[in-house]
């Protein structure tokens, strides 16, 4: 996708980091500007005409309600049409009973009748034990989450089988380029910018061009 950065999200609630752009790869792309990343930044497809937030570090202590009522104020102030938030949660909120894929989603009341498009026809599952709408949302905002249950340690195919189910919905990729991303095994990953950060989880080794 075509996206840009567009601006930061600033907020007192988010732990203050700083890092490098682990997209940003000199060595496969000379375009490529090295850039420092903050917390919380914003992204904007004018194509497709998506608005991308991605947050990159974890709230403080206390300040998740001021935090989440902000960012609800300022979603509502922006009047988008819609909001889908990927996450990730242990797997064990998945019930023993269940068997299947490690992927689980929930609405707001005001995005309900999106259920049966994505139970039907993107073979989407609904969080178990959990109400099907996320409750005390006040501003009536269509919100869907995305859930990847996993496990400790290296997540990346997890990561890559989440942004299928996405696209399968949203379709930012053609569909013949999505299907390869959940084969990690068979090194069909070229649809997604994988950070430079992915190559050493896990592993001892540092590139020197990640700083």
């Amino acid at each position: 996708m075509d996206c840009q950065l567009i601006g930061y999200w600033h907020h007192s609630c988010l732990l203050p980091v700083v890092g490098h752009d682990t997209s940003c790869n000199q060595q496969d792309n000379k375009n490529c500007h090295n850039q420092l990343l903050t917390p919380s930044q914003v992204y904007m497809s004018r194509t497709q005409k998506y608005v991308f937030m991605q947050i990159r570090s974890p709230v403080i202590s206390g300040g998740a309600a001021t935090f989440c009522a902000d960012l609800v104020k300022w979603i509502s102030q922006k009047g988008f049409h819609r909001v889908v938030l990927a996450t990730s949660c242990y797997i064990h909120e998945k019930i023993n009973t269940s068997i299947g894929s490690g992927f689980r989603y929930l609405t707001s009341r005001a995005a309900c009748e999106l259920r049966d498009r994505l139970e039907n026809n993107c073979s989407w599952v609904g969080l178990e034990e959990c109400p099907s709408t996320i409750g005390n949302n006040k501003e009536n905002i269509p919100l869907i989450v995305i859930i990847s249950l996993c496990t400790e340690g290296n997540a990346i195919e997890m990561a890559l089988r989440l942004d299928s189910h996405l696209n399968d919905w949203l379709q930012f990729l053609p569909h013949h380029q999505q299907q390869s991303s959940v084969h990690p095994e068979q090194g069909l990953l070229a649809p997604w910018i994988m950070p430079k950060s992915w190559e050493v989880l896990l592993n001892r080794h540092v590139p020197s061009d990640l700083y």
